[in-house]
C-alpha cells in the first residue's frame, strides 16, 4: 500500500551569528540559516526585530546587512516548503557596541564595491566612481576609482547654520507679486558653498554667494511653507526653520488642519470585534478601510468585500461618514498581504482592479500599507531618486496613474514601517529605505505619511543616538527625520529631503494588544507632540534640530478603531481634543 499526502513542515535554524553574540558597530553582518525539508524549501524569510529584511529562495539561505549600528537586535527566520507549510526558527539576540573612535574604518580589500558605494577609511568618506576591488581609497591618485567626500569623524566638520530673514513668519502678499526670499548662512569651520530655497519639496532657486537671496516671481495664490538648505565646503547640510506665508486670499486652514486617522478592520479579531462604520464615535477625521488584498501571491488583482453586512449597506455607511465631513480611504496590503508588482501585467491588473474598488464604494483616496518584502530593493539599487527595482518602479507608476484618474482632491497616504523609511539612515538595501523612492516620486501627490512607530526595534535619530520605541524621545526623533530630512546610508551628499510638515503624522497602536510593541501612554505621547509641534521641550535626551517645532505637523494615526473600542475609545477621545489645542500655532 502506498501513502500520499503532505509531509511534515520544514526545519529551520539560524547558524550565524550565535545567540548572545557581541559585535562592533559599523561591521557588515550576514545572517545564515540552515533549512531542510522532506520535499523542498521554497523560501526563507528573515526578520530583524520582527521586521522583514529579505527573502532568499536558494541554499545557502542568507541575508546581508551592509552596516549594523549600536543597539540590541533580535533575528528569526521563517522557512516555507513546497506544500506551503512553514516553520519559525528559534529567535536569537545579539548586542552591537559602539566602535572605538569616531569614524570607523570599513574599507575591506577583498570586498567588491560598485559605482556610488560609499565607505569610510582613514577618517574620510569615499565614494566609488566605478566597480573596484582591492584599490585602497586615497592611494590611487586623482584619477583613481575613489572620490574623497571629506572627513567623516564626528567633530571634524561642524554643520552650517542657516535662517530665513525674509519673508517673516505669517507674512501676507498679493497674488502675482515678486517675493524676496533671503537667508543668513554661516559655517564656523569652513565656508558656505550654496543656499537652496524651497517651498515644500520644490526648489525655488540657489544662491552661491552672499547675500543669499532669490526673487520668487509672479507667485500664485495659496499658502506656502518656505525653507532654506545650506551646504558647506565639506558637504554637510542644514535646513532652516519653516516660514509660512499667505499669497492672495487664504481662506480655510488646510495646511494647519490636524487629523486623527483611524484604521477600521473588516473582520472580527479575537479581542477587537467588528464594528459598523456608522457606530463609530465622532473622534476620527479619516477612516482607512483595512484591507484590499490580492487574489493570491501570484495574482495582483485586488479584491475587497465587506464582512458581516451587504455591499449596499457598506456603501451607505461610507456615504454617511462622508456626509459628516469625514474622509474614507481604502487601504491596501497589511501585514498578511504580499503585493509585488514585478511585471507590467501585475501593474495593469493592480490598477484596473483597485480603480474598480474605488469606483464601486466611492472611496476618497488610497492608503498604502505595504509591509514585509512587498517593497524590496534589489541588489545594486542605490539611488532613491532613480530606482531600478521593477516592483518599486511599477508601484510608483501605478499610484501615479490611480491618483491622476481622480483629480487633486483624491487623497494618497502611506503607513510604512520604520525600517522602510528611517532605517535608510544606516542602510539603503532590501527593506531598509524601500519606501523612499515612493515618497520622493509622489511627494507632489502625497497627502501625508504616518510611519508606524510600533512593532519596531530601537532606531537612530538625526543626532546619531539610539532611541527605544514607546518613548517620547523615540517619537520626536523618528518624526524629525521626515520633517528635517536625513542622510541616506550615512552619506551627507545623498540627503532624503524633508517633507512638508503637513505631510507628516505619527502612527501608533490604539491599545497594548493592537500591536506586538510600541503602545505609548497618552501622557508620554503628549510630551512628544508638545515638543514636536510647539517646540516646548519636556527635557528628554533628543533635542529638536528645529527648536521652534513644526506647527504644521498633520496629526496622529491609530491602529485600529476596533481596538480603540476595547478601551472605551480613549485614543480617539484624547487625541481629538489634544490636536485642537495646536490649531493656532502655524500662522501666528
Amino acid at each position: 500500500m502506498t501513502t500520499t499526502g503532505i509531509e511534515g513542515p520544514p526545519s529551520v535554524t539560524i547558524t550565524s551569528p550565535q545567540n548572545g553574540a557581541v559585535l562592533e558597530a559599523g561591521s557588515p553582518l550576514t545572517v545564515l540559516v540552515k533549512a531542510d525539508d522532506n520535499g523542498s524549501v521554497t523560501q526563507v524569510e528573515f526578520f530583524q526585530n520582527d521586521v522583514s529584511i529579505g527573502i532568499d529562495t536558494s541554499s545557502p539561505y542568507s541575508v546581508s546587512l551592509p552596516l549594523i549600528l549600536k543597539g540590541e537586535y533580535s533575528f528569526k527566520a521563517i522557512a516555507t516548503d513546497n506544500d506551503g507549510l512553514t516553520t519559525v526558527s528559534k529567535e536569537i539576540s545579539i548586542t552591537v557596541l559602539e566602535q572605538d573612535g569616531e569614524c570607523p574604518d570599513l574599507w575591506q580589500s577583498n570586498e567588491i564595491y560598485e559605482k556610488n558605494n560609499t565607505v569610510s577609511h582613514n577618517d574620510h568618506t569615499w565614494k566609488a566612481k566605478w566597480w573596484t576591488k582591492g584599490d585602497e581609497p586615497g592611494t590611487t591618485g586623482p584619477w583613481g576609482v575613489w572620490e574623497d567626500l571629506g572627513f567623516c569623524g564626528a567633530g571634524d566638520n561642524e554643520t552650517p547654520n542657516v535662517n530665513i530673514d525674509s519673508p517673516e513668519q505669517g507674512g501676507t502678499f498679493s497674488e502675482g507679486v515678486d517675493i524676496l526670499i533671503a537667508a543668513t548662512a554661516t559655517d564656523n569651520d569652513g565656508s558656505i558653498v550654496k543656499v537652496e530655497f524651497f517651498t515644500g519639496s520644490k526648489s525655488l532657486g540657489v544662491a552661491t554667494s552672499p547675500p543669499y537671496d532669490i526673487i520668487w516671481s509672479n507667485v500664485d495664490q495659496g499658502r506656502y511653507t518656505l525653507t532654506a538648505v545650506a551646504e558647506d565646503n565639506e558637504g554637510a547640510v542644514t535646513t532652516s526653520s519653516e516660514v509660512s506665508i499667505c499669497v492672495g486670499e487664504c481662506t480655510g486652514t488646510a495646511d494647519n488642519e490636524k487629523l486623527v486617522v483611524g484604521y477600521w478592520h473588516n473582520w472580527n479579531d479575537y479581542s477587537a470585534p467588528y464594528i459598523r462604520l456608522t457606530d463609530l464615535p465622532n473622534y476620527y477625521d479619516v477612516i482607512c478601510i483595512a484591507f484590499a488584498e490580492p487574489v493570491s501571491h501570484d495574482n495582483m488583482t485586488l479584491r475587497f468585500t465587506p464582512d458581516f453586512i451587504s455591499v449596499e449597506q457598506f456603501k451607505n455607511d461610507v456615504k454617511t461618514l462622508q456626509t459628516e465631513g469625514k474622509k474614507v480611504l481604502i487601504s491596501i496590503g497589511g501585514a498578511n498581504a504580499h503585493i509585488s508588482l514585478d511585471t507590467t501585467a501585475d501593474k495593469e491588473n493592480f490598477i484596473s482592479s483597485l480603480k474598480a474598488i474605488i469606483d464601486e464604494y466611492g472611496f476618497d483616496g488610497l492608503d498604502v500599507d505595504l509591509e514585509g518584502s512587498s517593497l524590496l530593493l534589489q541588489s545594486g539599487d542605490t539611488d532613491f531618486k532613480n530606482p531600478i527595482t521593477p516592483r518599486v518602479i511599477n508601484f510608483i507608476d501605478a499610484c501615479r496613474t490611480i491618483c491622476d484618474s481622480y483629480g487633486n482632491d483624491f487623497m494618497l497616504t502611506a503607513a510604512p514601517e520604520t525600517a522602510n523609511v528611517q532605517g535608510a539612515y544606516s542602510s539603503y538595501s532590501g527593506v531598509y529605505g524601500s519606501y523612499l523612492p515612493l515618497l520622493y516620486a509622489l511627494k507632489d501627490r502625497l497627502s501625508y505619511v504616518h510611519v508606524q512607530h510600533y512593532n519596531t526595534g530601537s532606531m537612530h535619530g538625526l543626532d546619531g543616538q539610539v532611541y527605544n520605541s514607546a518613548t517620547a524621545d523615540f517619537h520626536v526623533a523618528m518624526a524629525e527625520m521626515l520633517l528635517k530630512g536625513f542622510p541616506v546610508a550615512y552619506d551627507n551628499n545623498n540627503l532624503f529631503p524633508a517633507l512638508r510638515s503637513d505631510q507628516v503624522a505619527i502612527g501608533l497602536p490604539m491599545s497594548p494588544q493592537a500591536a506586538g510593541s510600541g503602545f505609548t501612554m497618552e501622557t508620554e505621547m503628549k510630551k512628544a507632540l508638545d515638543y514636536l509641534i510647539t517646540g516646548k521641550s519636556f527635557g528628554g535626551n533628543y533635542q529638536l534640530q528645529n527648536s521652534d517645532g513644526y506647527c504644521g505637523m498633520k496629526g496622529i494615526m491609530g491602529w485600529s478603531v476596533n481596538w480603540d473600542a476595547t478601551r472605551s475609545y480613549t485614543f480617539g477621545n484624547f487625541y481629538s481634543k489634544l490636536l485642537e489645542t495646536y490649531l493656532e500655532c502655524s500662522y501666528n
